[in-house]
């Protein structure tokens, strides 16, 4: 019986990766075997691809949450914040003269140090 346990969670574990398929056929090895009844075997399948079901939707939740952590932490800039950047810098380009191919002349920065 702990034989028999012991395999029924190894293939709960197993049954997050594996395919309906590769799952039946661990299920059928164990009905050949002589280890369970067939209805046994098709209650342990639906059983096992439901954990596997509920347990890759868990997750997948986990990653999308994460993600969205991520995401919120990021302090880069959004496509919509570099467009609105850019078009700051073309306004400002156009009001200095810099736009449309004309040369560019240097800006110097007002001298803000202290004079004694």
């Amino acid at each position: 019986m702990d034989s028999l346990l012991r395999k029924a969670m190894l293939l709960g574990l197993g049954a997050l990766t594996m395919t309906k398929e590769a799952l039946e056929k661990g299920i059928d090895e164990l009905v050949r075997k002589g280890e369970v009844s067939q209805d046994e075997a098709r209650e342990m399948i639906r059983e096992l691809w439901e954990r596997g079901q509920k347990e890759r939707e868990n997750l997948m939740r986990m990653v999308r949450e994460q993600t969205e952590r991520a995401m919120k932490a990021f302090k880069g800039v959004s496509r919509e914040d570099l467009a609105a950047l850019e078009e700051r810098v073309a306004a400002l380009e156009r009001r200095l003269g810099l736009a449309d191919g004309q040369s560019e002349q240097p800006v110097t920065p007002p001298d803000t140090s202290e004079s004694a």
